[in-house]
């Protein structure tokens, strides 16, 4: 840890950690007792004056000349927006030891923030709204979740619904909050964790027939989207999934009941107005919930095993136990798929026209 250029700031309550600031506006986290750098935090465009953990060490608190204070989480917990501007209106910027001030660091400038500030979640995660948070998976490559508060919905089709297909027995659902994302998972976020150490499976950095950054991933297995989640919570302390059959159904209804969520061209990429390969993601309008290409552009895989609805209200349901075919919806820019039309792919199959949204609970 020995540097002539990082400078201490901080040191946690129970003594087992550190901040350091350097010249690059960036803080590090170190373990104490052994030198060992876990992890760096550089969000900050400018000089750091200050940090400090909380009394519980899940967060740190920091400030700098660029005249902004963050909060960084590093567990779970989430401080409400109010008091977030509570701690940087008062400059709350201590850590106590059993009643005793052991760091002071308060903040050399005055600091005048909007109620709800920016909350940093472990590697430089950004709550921009109680409603939605940003992955940061590199300086460029990011990834947007929304969040969509539970509910009561009717999922399936009703009898007189044209196209209707005989596995969409009408049924209520109800849904507890959850995380999805804003877009298909694109083909830049799939190389940031496709080199990130192997959990369960080898995965192909480079997997899609059709090549472009911002063109959604295809072309993986079921088996490797799940990969994807596996090493994506390993690295952010989330549990991030592929939706259940029933989010993504609520997700892609958006309040609406017809057969699609609103007017297939202004909101989809699908066979009436695509040429032979998928989109840039997030090119047409979004649902009233904010989600893009919910219709169209590629299938998505979805959690579940394919089985038959049920057809009394479930809470939460996960689909069948066991099965052969993993389910998949949406349609892409090949096809035409109504709000509930099901599909489904064997776990192991890889497809041009199939990948993938993350999903994440509460």
């Amino acid at each position: 840890m020995a540097n002539r250029d990082r400078k201490l700031k901080c040191v946690s309550v129970d003594g087992r950690l550190v901040i350091t600031s350097s010249f690059d506006k960036t803080l590090r986290i170190w373990e104490r007792a052994s030198g060992k750098f876990l992890f760096a935090l550089a969000e900050h465009e400018d000089s750091l004056n200050s940090g400090v953990f909380s009394s519980k060490g899940e967060k740190i608190l920091t400030a700098s000349e660029d005249k902004k204070a963050r909060i960084w989480q590093l567990a779970a917990e989430e401080r409400s927006p109010d008091e977030v501007s509570k701690i940087v209106k008062e400059k709350v910027l201590i850590s106590l030891r059993e009643g005793r001030l052991i760091v002071p660091a308060l903040v050399e400038k005055t600091i005048e923030l909007p109620k709800i500030t920016e909350i940093k979640q472990n590697h430089g995660e950004v709550l921009k709204n109680i409603n939605s948070y940003v992955e940061n998976l590199s300086n460029e490559v990011k990834i947007e979740m929304v969040k969509l508060d539970g509910g009561t919905f009717e999922m399936g089709s009703p009898l007189d619904e044209k196209e209707r297909g005989g596995d969409e027995v009408l049924h209520k659902v109800t849904l507890s909050g959850f995380y999805i994302g804003k877009y298909e998972v694109t083909q830049a976020q799939w190389k940031v964790v496709a080199v990130l150490p192997r959990i369960n499976k080898l995965l192909n950095v480079s997997p899609s027939f059709f090549k472009g950054d911002n063109l959604p991933v295809t072309n993986i297995s079921w088996e490797e989207a799940m990969e994807f989640c596996a090493r994506l919570s390993k690295i952010t302390g989330k549990n991030y999934r592929l939706p259940t059959e029933s989010e993504w159904e609520y997700a892609c209804r958006a309040d609406t009941r017809g057969a699609y969520a609103g007017n297939l061209d202004e909101i989809a990429w699908y066979v009436g107005n695509s040429k032979d390969e998928p989109n840039v993601v997030g090119q047409k309008k979004p649902n009233s919930f904010g989600l893009y290409d919910m219709h169209g552009n590629v299938w998505e895989f979805c959690l579940d095993w394919y089985g038959d609805y049920p057809k009394e209200l479930v809470i939460d349901p996960k689909g069948a136990s066991t099965g052969v075919d993993r389910i998949a919806r949406g349609g892409s820019w090949f096809t035409k798929f109504r709000s509930a039309d099901r599909s489904s792919s064997k776990p192991s199959a890889r497809e041009k026209g199939l990948g993938f949204r993350l999903a994440a609970s509460e």
